[in-house]
């Protein structure tokens, strides 16, 4: 009997038996043999003894443990706690000592031509400190179809109980300055 030549290059699998099978192939071991340690080698104390030779295959890591304690009622005290220091910083902080304040009145306003009005305001500080105010001017007329606005500082710090007197002026709108019946003032510092 003669024996087929075999192919040359690539080799299209494993080697078959007659009957077209694949052989048998034994399971993988479940441990692997190794070399014995050397001599004078003596086991860590506390370590588990193995059969001398064999090498364990790898085992899966332990389960992690679950945190100790309850998070939930961790995270509601920070936030509780963080609340408390927010409140505590605004309060201090709007209440560190005394303000100013101011109470405004328009005391007299003329027509400085068709557009523009010049407004006498007096300032007075009702607070308990020094402070600039700044004021918005506002004038009209009847209607309210012809008005202007002007914002500004004062120039120089009031003190607390002295009143000022001073002059902002503002346009109108369609050179309406004449036909104004009403102006007022606010100061917030």
């Amino acid at each position: 009997m003669t024996t087929p030549p075999r192919p040359r290059g690539r080799h299209s699998g494993p080697p078959q038996d007659q009957g077209g099978q694949q052989p048998h192939r034994p399971s993988e071991p479940h441990f692997t043999q190794s070399m014995p340690p050397p001599a004078g080698y003596e086991r860590a104390p506390g370590l588990p003894q193995q059969p001398r030779g064999l090498t364990p295959q790898p085992q899966q890591a332990p389960p992690k443990a679950k945190p100790k304690g309850n998070t939930r009622a961790g995270c509601i005290l920070l936030l509780g706690i963080a609340v408390v220091i927010a409140v505590v910083v605004v309060v201090l902080t709007n209440h560190s000592g005394p303000s100013a304040s101011f109470r405004a009145g328009v005391a007299d306003y003329t027509v400085i031509d068709p557009a523009d009005l010049a407004v006498t305001i007096k300032v007075t500080n009702t607070g308990g400190a020094a402070g600039t105010p700044d004021c918005t001017v506002q004038a009209s007329d009847p209607s309210g179809a012809d008005s202007g606005i002007n914002e500004g500082t004062l120039s120089s710090p009031v003190r607390p109980g002295q009143t000022v007197t001073t002059v902002m002026n503002l346009t109108i709108t369609h050179q309406s300055a004449q036909y104004v019946s009403q102006a007022s003032v606010t100061c917030t510092g």
